[in-house]
């Protein structure tokens, strides 16, 4: 059996080449989800992740293209519209939206939900102080 002789890559290699296909097969997307780890840090940027019942996508909002004030009334558990280009973040090997554009659909059906089963175990008095 002939050894096979693959190229040697690094990780940043890895990571270009993803980059460069994600900028090819990809342009600007619009991406359905409810927000989720919400972070907003003294950098001045957000960060989140898109979700729904199956997966997640980190996205960011860089500081110098926030356009609107939306990003001041995003919460963890609404669903939004995001719009903006999908790259690869060399530093992890990891991909994300670079999103420039966020339109709220209402609240995500996940918070809802999470809404609900909190009523319920308030109504069987698991929250009281005494419990």
């Amino acid at each position: 059996m002939a050894e096979l002789n693959p190229d040697i890559l690094t990780p940043t290699s890895v990571a270009d080449k993803l980059k460069r296909m994600l900028d090819r097969e990809f342009g600007r997307v619009a991406v359905a989800g409810e927000i989720a780890g919400l972070s907003r840090p003294p950098s001045g940027h957000v960060y989140f992740t898109l979700k729904d019942p199956a997966s997640t996508l980190n996205t960011v909002i860089w500081k110098f293209s926030r356009r609107g004030g939306m990003e001041h009334m995003l919460e963890n558990g609404l669903e939004v519209l995001a719009w903006g280009k999908l790259t690869c973040y060399g530093p992890r090997s990891q991909y994300q939206l670079v999103c420039d554009r966020l339109e709220p659909r209402g609240e995500g059906a996940l918070k809802r939900a999470y809404e609900l089963l909190k009523k319920r175990l308030e109504s069987m008095g698991l929250f009281r102080v005494d419990r």
